[in-house]
């Protein structure tokens, strides 16, 4: 269970991602989640990504890299 729901199938496809310093990673759903699920999901990116910026936005879960503008 994640968020109070049955298992999901959270994670549809996995890009390979090359990550630049100030890269941030960026994951979208279209579903709504509480805000405790949002906290557990950015813990867990930060956690497997230490150092980078994690946005969670709700609208098709999956994950993008913003390039800095350097």
């Amino acid at each position: 269970m994640f968020g109070g729901t049955a298992a999901l199938p959270l994670v549809e496809s996995v890009k390979v991602l090359k990550l630049e310093e100030d890269d941030t990673l960026v994951l979208s759903t279209e579903r709504h989640m509480s805000a405790e699920t949002v906290a557990r999901l950015r813990e867990t990116m930060e956690a497997h990504f230490p150092g980078r910026k994690v946005l969670v936005m709700e609208g098709g879960l999956k994950l993008e890299v913003l390039k800095s503008s350097k």
